[in-house]
């Protein structure tokens, strides 16, 4: 009673289409002891490490529990793939998803093709180029096809871009601190370049690449992931940093100044221990298990992330 417990689940689709948005929940009863994790897409064949918490409630008796857990997915196996289309390159973006967030780094990236102006990320069907409206009319088609009776955006476009997530002058920013919507640890990146952010990851633009490592740095500590689970938050985390003092950067703090030096160097060790698993086990190698060796690789970071940090939030 009272304890949390680490699930790891592993999953094979055995079907032949895809199934989309997979993520565990509690069942019944038995609701509120799990703590959502992230949801993954996955394909006919594929396998995947999902990872969950079970929160036993204090006032349960000890005993044997038939614990009710189960698995939702959005099949998608009636609709049609896309092997090879021709569209232009201008209408390819990279994309990241929360997915493959772990500590310090997002370590992989989409191609993805979106029907918007590279320019200011605006959607202008008639300036579209031939091959890209001619896939967009093959996708949307498919879109209004398939989508429920309930859904009330009247095009593909008009959904991805629901509350302005995809069309917004953030996306454009070259610096961006990113972090996990759902799940009961909190992960966070600095990301560098023409990257578009998706709806499953909040992120913060700047344009101080100091006060990035600095966010990065607190978001990342064991002190607010310690305020997830104190808060008992489930499937959606992100407004839980928002709850959270946070001290706004100043580049005259040595507290801070330290804080965006230990999360660079997070980032860097990140990448460098990430980069060297890759290469060594690139076909055997699940998000989970990258997560438990980082967690030793960046033990001594995060215990001195987590000493000014708590000086920080003490005196505010």
């Amino acid at each position: 009673p009272g304890e949390s417990k680490t699930i790891i689940w592993k999953v094979k689709n055995t079907g032949t289409g895809f199934l989309n948005d997979c993520v565990f929940e509690g069942f019944g009863d038995y609701l509120s002891w799990v703590s959502y994790g992230e949801t993954k897409n996955l394909a006919a064949g594929e396998e995947y490490d999902f990872i969950f918490d079970l929160n036993i409630p204090e006032n349960v008796g000890f005993g044997s529990y038939e614990l009710g857990v189960v698995l939702n997915c959005k099949e998608a196996s009636n609709l049609t793939k896309f092997n090879v289309e021709i569209i232009e390159k201008k209408f390819l973006f990279k994309v990241i998803k929360s997915t493959e967030l772990v500590k310090f780094l997002i370590y992989d990236h989409y191609n993805v093709f979106l029907p918007l102006l590279q320019s200011d990320l605006s959607f202008n069907y008639e300036k579209l180029a031939n091959h890209a409206k001619k896939f967009y009319d093959k996708i949307n088609t498919l879109y209004l096809k398939y989508k429920k009776k309930t859904t009330k955006h009247k095009s593909l476009m008009e959904n991805m871009n629901r509350w302005s997530k995809l069309i917004n002058q953030r996306q454009s920013s070259k610096i961006k601190v990113v972090y996990n919507n759902s799940g009961s640890i909190l992960n966070s990146s600095v990301i560098q370049g023409n990257f578009l952010v998706t709806g499953d990851l909040s992120f913060y633009d700047s344009d101080n690449l100091c006060e990035a490592y600095y966010l990065s740095a607190i978001l990342n500590s064991n002190v607010m992931t310690t305020n997830v689970k104190i808060m008992k938050s489930s499937r959606h985390i992100f407004k839980i940093p928002l709850d959270i003092p946070i001290k706004k950067f100043n580049e005259k703090s040595q507290n801070h100044c330290k804080l965006a030096e230990l999360g660079k160097n997070g980032q860097e060790t990140a990448k460098s221990t990430v980069l060297a698993l890759l290469e060594k086990n690139k076909n055997n190698l699940s998000k989970f298990k990258i997560q438990n060796i980082l967690r030793k690789k960046l033990a001594r970071i995060l215990t001195q992330i987590d000493e000014i940090l708590l000086k920080e939030l003490r005196s505010s």
